[in-house]
């Protein structure tokens, strides 16, 4: 055989591993290139901000119009059930009480005087004075209950044990009468009001899992849930929005105070144990979404459908088996 022939027959088992070579190369890439439809939780979640507040704070009133003569707390303070928090000017209180004392008494003169007019012949007109005058020592009876309760309440005192959260006035004020005093909470129980946009609305329900993430305090997370939803919308900077209640307790030795600001994460829906593949391994043309798919070594468009998203995951509601391997595009 002629030199060519050699030649040509190396050449040709150059050009059979050239192409073996090749294709052992691409299924390589192609297998490195894939992803496995794997099992998972997908969590949507909805973040929104809020303001602490307390939870079920006490406000105190002044029970009459009159001056601040002493104020015994600052906020901060921790007070217990009876304790005397403010007090008031006694003088406007002791007048109403003589006032009331005078006035019962001329009513009770008055009804006593009709009583022993028994000579005269009873006729309609004086049973109804009797009986106008007997309404008259009623309602002086309860204006007198009133003022000798409103006297006793010149002196403040703590209904429950809390700490004071906030003192409206100052020593020497005029009050009038239902003028803020002084507000009382446990300095334990908070509150945050989270608005929702009318959006994400359906897909959040009362008892709803948060994570609450203080300002104050980044490196801890406080578990609650949704406590109520407003049935009423508002508008905020030209969004309709529906405000919810988070209810939550201080952990440990956090100094929560009213004031400070949360970043709230509401997780709005949840599949668990469902079929999932990262964000990026499908693709849509219209509104066909399909990946490709390896088997037996050869790629295979197979058509699926979508579920919810999270976190850079992607539920995978139909198309698709446990263990698949999908080619990225």
């Amino acid at each position: 055989m002629s030199k060519w022939f050699w030649i040509a027959l190396a050449a040709g088992i150059v050009v059979v591993v050239a192409i073996i070579v090749t294709v052992v190369v691409l299924r390589t890439d192609s297998q490195d290139d894939t992803v496995t439809v794997t099992r998972g939780d997908v969590d949507v979640t909805i973040e929104s901000v809020g303001t602490v507040s307390m939870r079920d704070a006490t406000q105190l009133i002044a029970p009459a119009t009159t001056t601040v003569e002493l104020i015994s707390v600052i906020p901060g303070d921790e007070v217990r059930e009876g304790d005397v928090l403010i007090e008031l000017d006694r003088e406007p209180f002791d007048e109403t009480v003589e006032e009331a004392e005078n006035a019962l008494e001329e009513a009770e003169a008055n009804l006593s005087l009709l009583n022993e007019q028994t000579d005269e012949p009873t006729t309609a007109e004086s049973i109804a004075q009797r009986v106008q005058a007997q309404q008259i020592v009623d309602e002086a009876e309860r204006a007198l209950a009133d003022a000798e309760q409103a006297l006793s309440e010149s002196l403040v005192l703590a209904p429950t044990d809390g700490t004071v959260i906030h003192v409206a006035i100052d020593e020497g004020d005029p009050v009038p009468q239902g003028t803020d005093l002084i507000q009382l909470a446990e300095l334990r129980q908070f509150e945050l009001i989270v608005n929702i946009d009318e959006v994400d609305l359906p897909l959040i329900n009362v008892g709803a899992e948060t994570r609450i993430i203080l300002e104050a305090f980044p490196e801890t997370t406080i578990e609650s849930e949704i406590y109520s939803i407003a049935r009423r919308a508002e508008m905020v900077g030209g969004t309709t929005v529906f405000p919810a209640q988070v209810r939550f307790d201080a952990e440990g030795d956090l100094l929560i105070l009213p004031g400070m600001n949360a970043e709230v994460e509401i997780t709005a829906e949840v599949r668990r144990d469902v079929l999932v593949l990262p964000e990026g391994s499908f693709q849509t043309v219209g509104r066909r979404t399909f990946v490709n798919v390896l088997e037996d070594g050869d790629i295979v468009e197979r058509e699926i459908r979508t579920g919810i998203r999270s976190g850079g995951m992607v539920e995978i509601a139909d198309g698709l088996n446990e263990g698949d391997e999908v080619v990225l595009p």
